[in-house]
């Protein structure tokens, strides 16, 4: 709950895990409830950097690398978001992540 609350609920979502495109709220957490559920669960994420590019008082894209340590393996990766500026602060309505094949 606490990573789906960082996406929007009410306009179209787009995630990208890897090379699996997820539309909607409801396939993202059948996605992360899969992924929670194998051994590692959905691990621990940091940020090595970010860089933000906002567009306008609503919209604003980051972009950065990722760390996820999951199974006692750390992993990198890449990611773009985009965020909508909504009455609940700032979501992601977009959300790509470029992992390598083993994370």
């Amino acid at each position: 709950d606490a990573v789906m609350a960082t996406y929007v609920h009410d306009e179209p979502l787009l995630v990208f895990l890897g090379d699996t495109p997820l539309k909607g709220p409801d396939s993202v957490r059948a996605a992360l409830d899969a992924r929670a559920a194998e051994p590692g669960g959905l691990g621990a994420l940091s940020y090595e950097w970010f860089e933000t590019l906002q567009f306008d008082v609503n919209t604003a894209v980051v972009s950065g690398r990722a760390v996820m340590t999951r199974g006692g393996k750390t992993h990198r990766g890449l990611f773009t978001r985009i965020l909508r500026r909504t009455a609940d602060g700032w979501l992601i309505v977009h959300d790509q992540l470029a992992w390598g094949p083993e994370a």
